[in-house]
């Protein structure tokens, strides 16, 4: 029996996907960024700058096992979308509602 696994933020370090690729039951990983794959390495390399300190600084933390990155997709893009549109939505109520 294969699993798929999708999943936003890192939830206890990528517990549950590292746990069925020990077992030898993770067919695939998706998630949304990572701060040593891919495009999220970028990102928290900038965790200096002022304006990103705080979001760097949590993606940093955000490190997957080295045994599940073979079977690990982000989208990192979803994120940034996401980031951008509650910069420019802060200051107004019924937007950030919605």
């Amino acid at each position: 029996m294969k699993f798929i696994v999708a999943q936003i933020g890192s939830r206890r370090g990528y517990a549950v996907p590292a746990v069925l690729e020990r077992a030898g039951m993770l067919e695939r990983f998706y998630t949304d960024m990572t701060g040593d794959f891919a495009f999220g390495r970028f990102f928290s390399a900038v965790r200096t700058q002022p304006f990103l300190a705080q979001s760097a600084r949590r993606l940093m933390g955000r490190r997957l096992p080295h045994h599940i990155r073979a079977k690990t997709t982000t989208f990192p893009y979803l994120r940034l979308m996401h980031a951008v549109r509650h910069v420019t939505i802060k200051h107004n109520p019924a937007a950030t509602f919605r």
